[in-house]
């Protein structure tokens, strides 16, 4: 019976192990877009692509494209 108890145990760590890896690669991979954002968001003088229209899709793909990359690698 306590060999029964021990493999339900290894079962339910396995499972959270996987779980909580995955949930760590989400979260790094979501940071990215918000460094990003937060780092284009401050008050600071010549920012690229300031004055363009189309700045923000720009920024956009910059985020999805790295992270993309990130999960990629």
């Amino acid at each position: 019976m306590e060999k029964l108890s021990d493999l339900y145990s290894n079962v339910i760590s396995n499972n959270m192990n996987t779980i909580m890896k995955v949930l760590t690669s989400v979260s790094i991979v979501m940071t990215v877009p918000t460094i990003i954002g937060g780092l284009w968001g401050m008050n600071t003088a010549n920012l690229p692509f300031a004055n363009h229209p189309f700045a923000f899709w720009y920024l956009i793909l910059i985020s999805f494209g790295l992270s993309f990359l990130i999960i990629y690698l």
